[in-house]
């Protein structure tokens, strides 16, 4: 009646995401040929965790799945970003060792003996380990008597002579292959070789077997004995058989390999892989027409096998619905070069990208099936016997069983059981979900790692039903039962409160600060570091306010305090020579006083004290000045109205902000228009129900204070309309 209305006035806030740190186990060292393995990783607050690599020793998928490349090093990056309510973490790298491992082995193709010799000629192993062959080593057994070992065979023409041996011995013959990692295993024996004197044999012959043919290889003896070439007799024989026909290669038709300009050769065609054959050649001069012991050579060929199985086969969850299967190469391809490798599946078709690759990926599985993959390996021999492996598809977890709620003040304490399953990866972390009885945006929210957290920000006059859920890598798992968690006692006749008194008289006020330091760490950075006296009343939040030389507030911010060793530490964006910084300790008591180098933001309100109550007993009351100091201006409402608008709910956000500043305990008194025609009763109601949704608004916004609230009725007063349909804000101080 005597005021026009205000001009609207429009705050806006900037709320900031939590911090959230990641967890990342180091990888242990590894070696070319281990399977692929998952990272563990999980962040804080729950976020997905992701994973990049840099290096060429391995690769790793988002999800975690490290695949080993090369011996070295590579660095692996752990990352979480924003969710919303979770700022990005920083990052977290490992450094993965990968070194090489054993060598394949070698397949042996033939041993010729010559005078006190035996030339051996053998195959590159299908895997040299991750690090390059260096050497062969071939070792001659005798049937009595010492090895002999040549440790220095060559590994780019793939023979080696050992000499020294005994004539009419009987040597079985192997090979190894040998990398900076370590000597491999070595090859199967060969049959007794036995070396003879042979001085106008032919050298170096050798046989390579492809499917069903057999390339022999010679070199022209090294003395004729005095005649001249005519011919080689080339006849071959299963092992142990009769020689067949000997294939005449005569002096106008040899032919001349490319390995060098004097090494003959020969292709038998049309033979059995499986079987062992023996190959002579007799060299025929025009001094020596007939086979003796000293023109003729032979050499054991040894059977095409298939390769052995793929090793380490195993399968990874690459999601709920789809998987990698990796496994390695086999030691022993059994003389020819694998060509590919057949893998499959009875959930679907596993891809590879090669046909040679050591992987495949699965899609479209079904969530917490059984998986299953054989891999078989090819060549031109056939396929090798199958590995098998098999999974049970992880998925996300099961729900969890909230076992307890312990409210105290604003705030309440969950405890709960974790899943029976958890989908068959670990538990990363939990999230507990309020909602409130009396505001359905009402909804405050925890996340732990462990099984119990706290809530903050609750309604002392709310009950609340609280659910739990369970992360794992894959995501959000099954909601737990509802657990109800009642509000606080119906409120007395006159005052009631947001808070339980007999809580609030087992805490208090928190101490100010002990000391404040503020620490350049840079031209534009500093540390400030506010400590605790000793006390025992808990301390969980300092607000921290920055201001500039003149005065002007340029950071207000609010971080958790461990309670277990009260001290704040944050980093500000202002050097320590242009700021001017003040500290304020808190709990869900109230706000304690500053702690600065002597600045103090200039107080908004004047605090004061009335011990008097109020009100009378009754609802005829005369006295309206509500104790305290009043904040801010009257709450209005329509009519008989309890609904909060949106002029109100404004000056509310004003309220509450000077609230958290001042601290103290915060009274909230409603008020109901007189009228003949309306009983009393209705009066007192109407006002306590506005008192109500006041004092709950507030708690919504975050004031954490003791907020009792009454409802007066309608008191015979002549001071004006003013004092009609609205809520009056006050604060007592807590001295």
């Amino acid at each position: 009646a005597n005021f026009n209305p205000a001009d609207v006035a429009t705050q806006t806030i900037t709320v900031g995401s939590l911090n959230q740190t990641i967890s990342f186990t180091q990888p242990s060292d590894k070696r070319i040929g281990d399977p692929a393995f998952q990272l563990e990783a999980s962040s804080s607050g729950g976020v997905a965790v992701s994973f990049a690599a840099t290096g060429g020793a391995c690769a790793v998928s988002p999800s975690g799945l490290v695949t080993l490349v090369a011996p070295g090093t590579c660095d692996v990056t752990a990352s979480s970003g924003s969710d919303g309510k979770y700022a990005a973490a920083t990052s977290v790298t490992r450094t993965i060792i990968v070194r090489a491992g054993l060598p394949g082995v070698p397949h042996l193709m033939s041993a010729s003996p010559g005078d006190s010799s035996i030339m051996v000629a053998y195959s590159i192993p299908p895997t040299d380990g991750g690090s390059p062959v260096v050497s062969y080593v071939v070792v001659a057994t005798p049937t009595s008597g010492d090895p002999v070992i040549r440790s220095d065979c060559s590994t780019t023409t793939l023979n080696c002579e050992l000499v020294g041996l005994i004539n009419g011995m009987g040597y079985k013959v192997k090979v190894a292959a040998v990398t900076a990692a370590a000597v491999g295993e070595y090859s199967a024996e060969t049959d007794p070789v036995t070396p003879f004197v042979a001085p106008e044999a032919v050298r170096d012959l050798t046989g390579v077997r492809d499917e069903q043919s057999l390339l022999v290889e010679w070199d022209d003896p090294a003395s004729l004995g005095g005649g001249t070439l005519v011919r080689y007799d080339v006849s071959i024989r299963e092992k142990d058989g009769v020689f067949s026909s000997p294939v005449q290669v005569s002096s106008s038709t040899l032919r001349v390999s490319s390995i060098g300009n004097r090494l003959r050769n020969h292709t038998f065609r049309n033979l059995s892989k499986a079987k062992v054959y023996e190959v002579k050649i007799v060299t025929i001069t025009s001094l020596s027409a007939t086979s003796t012991p000293t023109n003729t050579a032979q050499a054991l060929i040894q059977r095409m096998n298939v390769a052995e199985a793929p090793r380490n086969l195993v399968i990874e969850a690459t999601s709920e619905t789809s998987a990698v299967a990796t496994w390695a190469t086999p030691l022993r391809d059994g003389g020819s070069p694998i060509t590919s490798y057949s893998a499959t599946s009875p959930n679907g078709t596993c891809s590879s990208t090669t046909p040679t690759a050591l992987s495949c990926s699965l899609s479209n599985l079904t969530a917490g099936k059984v998986v299953t993959v054989t891999v078989k390996a090819v060549t031109v021999v056939g396929s090798s016997e199958v590995s098998t492996a098999t999974i049970s598809l992880p998925g996300r977890p099961g729900a969890p069983t909230i076992e307890s709620v312990t409210r105290k003040g604003s705030s309440a304490t969950i405890n709960w059981k974790a899943p029976a399953s958890d989908g068959g990866r670990s538990i990363t972390s939990y999230r507990i979900v309020g909602l409130s009885s009396l505001d359905a945006k009402d909804s405050p929210q925890c996340s732990s790692t462990t099984l119990s957290c706290t809530v903050q920000g609750l309604s002392m006059s709310a009950a609340y039903n609280f659910t739990a859920r369970a992360f794992n890598v894959f995501g959000e798992g099954a909601a737990s039962a509802s657990y109800f968690a009642q509000a606080f006692s119906s409120v007395p006749a006159e005052w009631g409160s947001l808070s339980a008194p007999a809580a609030r008289m087992m805490t208090g006020l928190p101490p100010a600060p002990g000391s404040v330091k503020v620490l350049s760490s840079s031209a534009r950075r500093s540390n400030v570091i506010a400590t605790a006296p000793k006390t025992s009343i808990p301390i969980t939040h300092a607000i921290i306010t920055v201001a500039g030389t003149k005065g002007r507030v340029v950071l207000r911010v609010k971080v958790a305090v461990n309670q277990a060793n009260p001290q704040a530490a944050i980093t500000i964006p202002y050097s320590s020579r242009s700021v001017s910084v003040s500290v304020q300790f808190a709990n869900s008591y109230g706000v304690s006083a500053m702690t600065s180098g002597g600045w103090k933001p200039a107080a908004q309100i004047t605090r004061v004290t009335d011990a008097a109550p109020n009100v009378q007993t009754g609802i005829t009351a005369t006295k309206l000045t509500p104790i305290g100091a009043t904040v801010g201006a009257p709450v209005y409402f329509i009519g008989a109205s309890s609904q909060l608008s949106s002029v109100a709910k404004a000056e509310l956000a004003r309220i509450a902000a000077q609230i958290k500043r001042d601290g103290g305990i915060v009274n909230v008194t409603g008020y109901a228009r007189f009228s003949r025609d309306t009983t009393t009763a209705f009066m007192k109601k109407v006002s306590e129900q506005r008192a109500l949704v006041v004092a709950n608004y507030l708690a919504m916004l975050g004031v954490q204070q003791w907020i009792r609230f009454q409802g007066v009725g309608a008191p015979t007063t002549t001071t004006g309309p003013d004092t009609d349909r609205r809520v009056v804000v006050s604060i007592t101080p807590f001295d």
